[in-house]
């Protein structure tokens, strides 16, 4: 990772950390993207208003900004594309390895890295005692393994932790001198349309469509900057049109060149004629510079 990308992103979680309903984070990539807008399509789009704020008692976008030149509209929708799911796992198993650690004896040492062969934990949610009791009964199992593990540097002696748990775990030494026990999730896609994308499409498309019979063009902008976001890529291509009133749906994240923007859908008609799902185009935001 780059110094550019390690400051950028620790920007975002600082700001994600202090803006508690998360308004700020979304005018700062809306901000973002539409000065983007405006140096390539050679516009002088600026924020008029914020409507979610102005009608509180109804569900309205969060972002209108207005042409200069032209008077054209362009209202976005701005959420946080979270794979919720995954988060919940990721801290569970944070617990289940913090409970191993208090579990294992002074003696043991190294670097334990447990590799999950299929997503754990599932769809069946793990309480406080049965997390402990599986905690205590891994542990059990690693301590005598340890020290027949300590004879392999590099991990090659591994411990099959099934049917406990769908993992296996690893002891590398490279000198450690206390214990350190960390978690390797395997990698699983989400199903974007499925799981995720079909309820935000749906409930943008009722946000937006006000500003749409008005003659606005409107962007849904999913951010997938930070942790626990969905794997979006340029192959992911949607068919939006039984949604009218979201013209244009972009995916945003972080690489060490830049800002990526991903288009996953653009209405037929469309005026802002951005390039077309499938492909992709990085920014380099206010600061950005190569190492």
């Amino acid at each position: 990772m780059n110094s550019w990308r390690a400051g950028y992103e620790g920007d975002l979680y600082g700001l994600f950390r202090r803006d508690t309903q998360g308004k700020e984070l979304a005018l700062e990539l809306a901000e973002l993207f539409v000065g983007d807008l405006n140096r390539e399509l050679l516009k002088e789009f600026r924020l008029a208003r914020r409507p979610d704020e102005e009608w509180r008692q109804d569900k309205a976008p969060d972002f209108l900004y207005k042409d200069a030149e032209s008077e054209l509209c362009a209202v976005f929708e701005v959420t946080r594309a979270l794979d919720e799911r995954a988060t919940q796992r990721n801290r569970l198993r944070e617990d289940f390895l913090e409970g191993v650690r208090s579990c294992l004896g002074p003696s043991v040492d190294g670097d334990l890295i447990f590799f999950f062969q299929q997503v754990w934990p599932g769809s069946n949610r793990l309480d406080r005692e049965e997390l402990a009791e599986l905690s205590g009964k891994v542990a059990a199992g690693i301590g005598p393994w340890v020290d027949i593990a300590r004879q392999d540097a590099h991990g090659g002696h591994r411990l099959d932790l099934s049917p406990l748990l769908p993992a296996v775990v690893r002891r590398f030494d490279f000198g450690a001198q206390r214990l350190y026990l960390s978690a390797v999730p395997v990698d699983q896609n989400v199903n974007v349309v499925e799981e995720y994308l079909l309820p935000v499409l749906s409930e943008a498309n009722c946000k937006l469509r006000t500003h749409y019979d008005r003659g606005c063009e409107t962007f849904l902008l999913l951010d997938c900057r930070l942790m626990e976001a969905l794997n979006v890529g340029s192959g992911d291509i949607m068919d939006c049109s039984a949604l009218p009133h979201v013209q244009h749906v972009l995916a945003f994240d972080v690489s060490d060149s830049g800002v990526g923007v991903v288009p996953l859908w653009q209405a037929a008609g469309a005026r802002l004629a951005l390039p077309l799902p499938g492909s992709a185009w990085i920014i380099q935001p206010p600061g950005w510079y190569g190492d």
